[in-house]
């Protein structure tokens, strides 16, 4: 026995020096007691002390927010996916639309910054989905995102048992979801800002709601990273709870995803002081490029819809249709929901690759939204100034009220009668970027990335705003061929307007000749909402050669060009092969 115990002791000893030296290089916890309770870097921190199984580290006090992230945007970082979008780009909302790896290149670009080395480097080998992989360097002493157990212990402080950071008790005035359940109420709508919400004991704030926190954990190995925390979207205080966790994949982002940084305590005693104002960083860019399979596929084979059905419970298991009946649609699996889709579309000749990657934008696939609890995930005819006139109703009419449906079946048959609509058949002659501008109404970079990321990661389609660069149509209709002939396979009766009285005859009046304006194609090298960091791109590609580089701006966006741009498309195509070696990234623009 005495052996056992002797022994015993010995390997715990010799356990608890590897786990020291090996994991994020831990200080002693009397080391800790001579570090400050707060570190204030690019961003406030708080200190977590060390216990038996975690070193000491710091926590960002508040998630990131959009006014920490511009600083990163200011420095060539990537936007997020909603930074158009008013209601969310609010300096002390916490920024969301991010995926795992553009969080990972935001915690190694903040080390940089700070003379610290970065803790996220490039591996080999590509997840699951087929994106590039990164992996923690656990002798680095940068920056990274929480795993779970730092997550928990910074949410509990000194409450070891507690439900909530604040405690066992649930109120709604604590955390911000979504109590409201498709009815406009309560303190906040969508993101709250990060200060009006409470700390725990320990001073951090918004561990619970408002958003979900990226941790650095692998829930499935290579091919779905942790989730904690809840976020506006929840639907329920349990998914608010501390020990509750879930997940997506690391190339996800949605509406109510954001993150927050760690960093090891012993990083303070081994950071390089010198401030650097010049960091040479490299950033993560969103890739839609290099996918490119046949796209000869059989959307109605049983391979298709399980494809479909991972994609949809990887990415959004948080969807209101699987958690839950809403109306009459009852809780659905992740292939109940694709084989709904393959089953409606296919009635129309829709694709369902079209009609998934529209409620994908619109709504997370119904992770979040006011139209989600109306089953309708793709806020079809949807506008939210018609709230006021009072909650959706069957058979609105279009303008007076929002259309609610009773499942998701009748709202999908809505969507792909609507969706074959003549408007349609003649903009989805052009390419994405020109049939969104009349789909969407507006510019906007989120919903074409969206809709390009669906078609590549369940298909391996390269369906962008420029490519193909005619007929989009050929991945939005699967009976495109016969619709641009004019024999549409599924003939949608549409309303003639109603006859109005003859007027009295006019005097005839010249025509008038509108004046033609000639489209121009360019080459761009990149979109940006910085008028600086665009200014910074054209400049770089002047040194590399390209003289006529220029600046060009659209409603949203600075776009910088490799030139004055052709007159003929296929002139412009020929100019893009001949750049994508160089510049995988280049995509052509009509203005």
């Amino acid at each position: 026995m005495q052996w056992v115990y002797q022994n015993t002791r010995y390997l715990f000893v010799i356990g608890w020096w590897l786990f020291l030296t090996g994991c994020g290089k831990g200080i002693s916890s009397s080391e800790h007691r001579n570090l400050p309770k707060i570190y204030q870097g690019v961003k406030k921190m708080v200190l977590i002390s060390s216990v038996s199984d975690s070193p000491a580290f710091y926590i960002d006090i508040d998630p990131v927010t959009y006014r920490d992230f511009k600083a990163y945007v200011e420095a060539g970082g990537t936007i997020a996916a909603y930074w158009d979008e008013a209601t969310y780009n609010i300096n002390d909302q916490p920024v969301t639309g991010i995926n795992w790896y553009h969080a990972a290149d935001y915690c190694n670009w903040r080390s940089k910054k700070e003379g610290l080395t970065p803790a996220y480097v490039p591996t080999t080998t590509p997840d699951s989905w087929g994106y590039p992989g990164w992996k923690l360097d656990p002798q680095a002493n940068g920056y990274r995102l929480p795993s779970e157990a730092q997550f928990i212990r910074a949410a509990r402080a000194d409450k070891s048992e507690a439900l909530y950071p604040w405690g066992n008790d649930f109120s709604p005035t604590l955390a911000n979801y979504d109590d409201e359940r498709g009815v406009k109420k309560g303190n906040w709508w969508r993101l709250a800002k990060v200060q009006e919400l409470q700390a725990n004991a320990w001073g951090v704030r918004g561990m619970s709601g408002n958003i979900w926190h990226w941790c650095d954990d692998w829930l499935q190995l290579n091919r779905t990273k942790m989730l904690k925390g809840g976020g506006w979207g929840s639907i329920s205080p349990a998914f608010l709870q501390i020990d509750y966790k879930t997940f997506s994949a690391p190339s996800n982002y949605n509406f109510d995803i954001g993150f927050r940084c760690v960093l090891p305590a012993s990083a303070l005693q081994t950071q390089d002081t010198i401030a650097q104002k010049n960091v040479q960083h490299s950033f993560y860019q969103y890739q839609t490029s290099n996918y490119q399979q046949s796209t000869s596929i059989d959307y109605y084979n049983p391979a298709f819809a399980q494809r479909l059905a991972a994609f949809l419970g990887d990415y959004f298991p948080q969807s209101l249709y699987f958690l839950e009946r809403v109306d009459q649609q009852p809780k659905l699996t992740p292939i109940q929901m694709a084989q709904e889709i393959i089953a409606v579309t296919k009635a129309y000749q829709v694709n369902p690759l079209f009609l998934t990657a529209i409620m994908v934008s619109e709504s997370g696939l119904g992770s979040c939204s006011f139209p989600r609890w109306y089953n309708n995930p793709m806020a079809f005819h949807w506008q939210n100034k018609l709230m006021p006139n009072g909650l959706p109703v069957y058979n609105a009419r279009p303008g007076w009220r929002n259309r609610k449906y009773k499942n998701l079946r009748e709202a999908y048959h809505a969507f792909c009668k609507g969706i074959r609509r003549d408007l349609y058949f003649r903009a989805a002659r052009e390419n994405l970027y020109d049939f969104h501008i009349i789909y969407v109404g507006y510019e906007s970079d989120t919903w074409l990335y969206t809709i390009a990321r669906v078609f590549k990661d369940v298909a391996g389609i390269r369906f962008e705003a420029d490519e193909p660069i005619q007929n989009a149509g050929k991945f939005i209709y699967l009976d495109w061929e016969q619709i641009r002939q004019g024999k549409p396979q599924v003939k949608i009766v549409q309303k003639q307007p109603k006859e109005q009285k003859q007027a009295k005859p006019k005097a005839p009046q010249p025509p008038k000749v509108k004046k033609r304006t000639l489209s121009r194609y360019f080459l761009i090298a990149g979109s940006y909402t910085s008028q600086t960091v665009a200014k910074r791109k054209m400049t770089a590609l002047q040194k590399e050669g390209f003289d006529k580089a220029q600046m060009l701006q659209s409603a949203k966006r600075f776009r910088v060009t490799f030139g004055r741009g052709y007159q003929a498309r296929e002139s412009a195509l020929v100019a893009k092969k001949a750049l994508k070696g160089a510049y995988p990234d280049v995509w052509i623009w009509r203005k």
